[in-house]
């Protein structure tokens, strides 16, 4: 749908002859509801007075939309719209799916990704705020008929991993099924403790990162676990 100011527009084109017109919401609304300041940038380039050719304009200009055209200060073009003109108006954006909105002509794919939590570690308001900007993005997207993926990375194969999967097999943590998040966060700082004090579980530690991102099956059973234990957290 065409709406007011794209109409405005056309027809000032019409009025100047050019292409580059551009009407904008009055800054005060005694002055009308748009202005058009076209004539004072196109005056320089025809080598005439802003004033008369914004006069002219104002006298080729036949738009039923509009109510009245006043010329100020040097050729600043005032508009004023009729009223049943903003309620048709109005009534046609309501009516419309889409709200008046221009969609866009070549649909894309369009990756949002959302607050990405940091596995054994709670969740804090920034996630929270960052999964609701993330969502109401995707669904403005949606809206103009896009191709949305929403990503929410979970997982990590940094040094932290490597201390956490290191301590949790040496101390047989997991063997019991019923630990959750809290007992997780727990272990991660003993084992930061550990790797801070202890050069060798250090070591340890940093080859337990090589192994998980070579893919060894072992570490990546303990780290499926981990996830598991935080993804049940943040739902």
């Amino acid at each position: 749908m065409k709406t007011l100011k794209f109409l405005l527009e056309e027809e000032f084109k019409k009025g100047f002859a050019t292409e580059t017109v551009e009407i904008t919401q009055a800054t005060n609304e005694k002055f009308g509801h748009y202005q058009c300041n076209s004539a004072l940038s196109l005056a320089k380039d025809r080598k005439c007075s802003p004033r008369e050719l914004a006069q002219a304009v104002i006298e080729k200009i036949k738009c039923p939309l509009i109510e009245k055209m006043e010329i100020a200060g040097p050729g600043f073009i005032n508009i004023t719209i009729k009223n049943d003109s903003l309620d048709h108006d109005l009534m046609q954006i309501l009516q419309d799916p889409f709200l008046g909105m221009m969609r866009p002509e070549k649909k894309k794919r369009v990756i949002v990704e959302f607050s990405s939590p940091n596995i054994a570690k709670d969740l804090h308001v920034g996630h929270l705020r960052s999964t609701i900007i993330g969502e109401s993005l995707a669904r403005i997207f949606e809206f103009f008929g896009h191709d949305v993926i929403r990503l929410n990375h979970v997982g990590d194969w940094g040094t932290q991993f490597g201390m956490l999967i290191c301590y949790l097999t040496e101390n047989h943590l997991l063997d019991n099924e019923k630990y959750n998040l809290d007992d997780l966060v727990v272990w991660y700082k003993k084992s930061k403790e550990q790797f801070d004090l202890d050069p060798n579980f250090k070591k340890r530690a940093q080859e337990e990162v090589v192994k998980l991102q070579s893919g060894n099956r072992e570490s990546l059973v303990v780290w499926q676990k981990i996830c598991d234990i935080s993804r049940r957290r943040f739902n």
